[in-house]
């Protein structure tokens, strides 16, 4: 069982991250207009997004906050070898949500320098890299919410299916109790037309007792 799902979350993941495209633009950002990585992550929310960043750039050592009045994440100092090499780099990130997906810009500061293709092919190609993999964060976070939203209908379903089977176990006690209902209804009828028959016997006999005693007072006229 296992296995299946972690093929069936390869298949999903690899779904989604095929179609991950980064696009390299200057863009407005909190500091100005600079150059940006712009990654597209299908089918995602903009609030799994903003906590798997976060959780994301734990690994780079820095402070993480964001910003809200201008909607903005800012990593400060955060160490990321293969990018900013001995220095610590600035990152900033602003998440956007379309539709149905996120559209996540990042600026990364070098010290003085902003991250671009370039000027800095090696890092820029890490960059990216990191941000590929980012989006199969994202892409697994969102498979295990979807996962949980169907094993939580799932349960509903098996909790609708219990009350089906306890509803049928009464309806099932409830012809048994009816049956031995109608078997001593059945006793009652046999019994009550005996004591008819013996009632209508006493109302006979009762008759010819009460003929006799008119027979007796029209004998003493």
């Amino acid at each position: 069982m296992k296995k299946s799902f972690s093929i069936f979350l390869f298949i999903v993941l690899f779904s989604q991250f095929s179609f991950a495209q980064i696009e390299e633009l200057d863009k407005t950002m909190s500091q100005g207009v600079y150059n940006s990585l712009t990654i597209e992550l299908l089918e995602a929310k903009k609030k799994v997004v903003e906590k798997t960043w976060k959780k994301f750039v734990k690994d780079f050592k820095g402070k993480t906050k964001k910003d809200k009045k201008m909607d903005e994440w800012f990593t400060d100092d955060g160490k990321i070898v293969a990018i900013g090499g001995g220095n610590t780099v600035d990152i900033y990130a602003r998440i956007n949500e379309s539709g149905d997906n996120v559209f996540m810009t990042t600026w990364f500061d070098l010290g003085g320098e902003y991250l671009n293709s370039n000027s800095h092919p090696s890092k820029y190609t890490e960059a990216e890299k990191m941000l590929m993999k980012f989006a199969i964060e994202v892409a697994k976070e969102m498979t295990f919410i979807e996962l949980e939203d169907q094993e939580s209908v799932l349960k509903k379903m098996e909790k609708n299916l219990k009350k089906l089977e306890n509803m049928k176990t009464r309806y099932e006690n409830d012809i048994v109790k009816a049956k031995e209902a109608i078997a001593t209804a059945e006793k009652n009828i046999e019994l009550n037309i005996k004591e008819q028959e013996d009632a209508q016997e006493q109302i006979r006999l009762q008759g010819e007792v009460i003929d006799g005693i008119k027979k007796k007072l029209n004998n003493l006229d």
